[in-house]
Formats: C-alpha cells, sequence, structure tokens
C-alpha cells in the first residue's frame, strides 16, 4: 500500500514537472538549439520516468495478486478452524449430555437397589 501511495505521489510529482516545463518551453524560442536540447532532455527524462512509474506499477499489480491470494488461502485456513471449533463444541457438548445420562442412570441404580435392599428387611412391627 506504502508502494501505491510512493507511486502516485511520483506519478503526480511528474504531472507537475510536466506543466511547469511546458510552462518553460513556451516561454523559449523553439528555433534555438540550446532551447531544443532543454526540451529533448525534459522529454526524455519524462520518458525515464514514465517507464520507472510503468514498471513500479507492475511490480505493485504483482504484488497485489499475491497478498490477494495470501488473504484467500488465510481466509480458508480460517474457515477451517472454525469449522474444527464448532465439530470440537458440538462433541463436548454431546459427551456431557452423555456424562449427564450416565450419572442419572447410575441414581437410579441405586435408588433401585436400595428398594430391593429394603423390602428384604423385615419391617419394624415384625420384630416386636
Amino acid at each position: 500500500m506504502k508502494k501505491l501511495k510512493k507511486t502516485r505521489k511520483k506519478w503526480i510529482e511528474t504531472k507537475k514537472k510536466l506543466n511547469e516545463s511546458k510552462f518553460a518551453l513556451a516561454q523559449y524560442s523553439t528555433n534555438s538549439k540550446e532551447h531544443l536540447d532543454v526540451m529533448w532532455k525534459e522529454i526524455y527524462e519524462w520518458a525515464t520516468q514514465l517507464l520507472v512509474l510503468s514498471k513500479e506499477t507492475e511490480r505493485n499489480r504483482i504484488e497485489i495478486r499475491e497478498v490477494r491470494e495470501e488473504v484467500e488461502r488465510l481466509t480458508l485456513i480460517v474457515q477451517g478452524l472454525a469449522f474444527e471449533i464448532k465439530r470440537l463444541s458440538e462433541k463436548i457438548d454431546h459427551a456431557h449430555e452423555n456424562e449427564t445420562h450416565e450419572r442419572e442412570k447410575f441414581a437410579l441404580k441405586i435408588e433401585n437397589e436400595m428398594l430391593k435392599f429394603e423390602r428384604r428387611l423385615p419391617s419394624a412391627k415384625d420384630k416386636e
């Protein structure tokens, strides 16, 4: 993102230089060899700047594409992790429910055994 801002800033600076150069060249007489040399030098600088900016733009496009691919890859990983977390949560809930049922069954078995044991004992009236 910083490179994009830097490239944009360079582009704006180049446009300003171009406008300044147009104004400066308009002030000179085009018949003079010195002025033509200045004009060709400016054109060369613009062309160079344009090539540099186009290379930077292409590099930025490649980097953006790579970042997008990385974001997509990370998104898939996060989705997979979310799925696994949900699956584990459901598994824990199911195990908790099973444990609760097992405790209830155990309590009922104990109660049943106690009732069976009480029936075997003679009643208090029978002892007297």
